[in-house]
């Protein structure tokens, strides 16, 4: 499978469209108005990072805080057992492509997602960078726009298991590009 295809794959199921998520039977009683994704800017400015041509990079910090309105624990997804912040992708309102931030996860199965009680709040601070992709000398996806930070979420543990769709949805906001 190509980086383009993954790409539309992990964001796909990070935004839990048609495919990736599990029975509605193993998610009931918990809705996504139910959990808060938001950032703390409306906009960023995305810095250079180095690099020429396509392989030129931008890159931006985005502080994010999960708040569990349930009245369960629910759980995000992470790469590793030990990766400290959730697996993320960035979506770009509007561009096929995606966001040039959204990063191709290569994760392993396990059943050690973070747990967030109910009525916690968790915080990440996440570098977002890019691009991740390249395709015959053009980066993947938009680097400027409206975008929005997608987590995870699920009701139960386990490698997938039981998301919860629309969950994990931040705010939108707006990225520009330093000159």
């Amino acid at each position: 499978m190509g980086s383009r295809s993954r790409l539309g794959v992990v964001l796909g199921c990070l935004a839990a469209i048609s495919g990736c998520s599990a029975p509605t039977d193993s998610i009931v009683g918990l809705a996504p108005d139910e959990f808060v994704l938001s950032t703390d800017q409306p906009s960023y400015r995305a810095m250079s990072m180095g690099g020429t041509g396509p392989y030129r990079g931008y890159g931006f910090t985005v502080i994010a805080r999960f708040t569990n309105h349930a009245e369960s624990t629910v759980y995000l997804a992470r790469c590793l057992p030990t990766t400290p912040f959730p697996v993320y992708g960035v979506a770009a309102i509007g561009d096929p492509e995606g966001a040039a931030y959204n990063g191709a996860w290569g994760c392993v199965g396990h059943d050690q997602q973070i747990a967030v009680a109910p009525g916690a709040t968790r915080i990440d601070t996440l570098q977002l960078k890019g691009p991740n992709g390249v395709s015959g000398g053009v980066p993947l996806g938009a680097f400027a726009g409206q975008m929005r930070l997608v987590y995870e979420v699920q009701g139960c543990r386990g490698d997938g298991a039981c998301r919860i769709p629309g969950a994990g949805e931040s705010n939108l906001f707006t990225v520009t590009v330093q000159p």
